[in-house]
């Protein structure tokens, strides 16, 4: 690309990232097609479940919880301290009525806030972001203790400013 108009550089380097296969997406609705940015999902990659781990521990009291809509489970959630230098990680703790608790750690994400919300009686919706682009929604069924379903999210915003720039010819 030397020699070339530096406007150009990122135009150019979406159109071969997206069309020689270097990133095989399937869009739902193609970006170009888009009103704003958004954020979209893919299957989740397999490489990061080593980051998300699922344990029993003994039973410890927390100041916070956030119950269930039935109020028969809750769960407590310890953030890292941002302060520090990374990796961090986040602890969410369940409570779903026996002896042990159940501890979700989320390992080496990035510096935003892991959004968890419950969904019904027993599941809830975890969404945890690697890094800037670059998360996972996770769905954890807390009767039978363990991630129903797993997607990878992805912010839109580059995707989305690639498609709106003309095509050269």
């Amino acid at each position: 690309m030397i020699g070339m108009n530096p406007l150009l550089v990122p135009q150019v380097v979406a159109t071969l990232f997206f069309s020689f296969g270097a990133v095989e997406q399937e869009w739902h609705t193609r970006p170009d097609k888009w009103a704003e940015p958004r954020i979209f999902h893919s299957p989740f990659d397999h490489r990061y479940n080593d980051r998300i781990l699922v344990s029993r521990v003994p039973v410890e009291k927390f100041s916070e919880v956030e119950f269930s809509p039935n109020r028969a489970y809750w769960f407590a959630v310890r953030q890292p301290n941002y302060m520090r230098p990374s990796p961090w990680s986040t602890q969410m703790f369940v409570h779903n009525e026996r002896p042990y608790l159940l501890r979700i750690e989320l390992r080496d994400h990035s510096n935003g806030e892991v959004k968890i919300n419950w969904i019904n009686e027993k599941l809830m919706q975890v969404r945890v972001w690697w890094g800037r682009i670059l998360g996972s929604d996770l769905i954890f069924d807390v009767e039978s203790e363990k991630v129903v379903l797993r997607e990878m999210l992805h912010d839109g915003v580059i995707p989305f400013q690639q498609f709106q720039q003309p095509r050269s010819r």
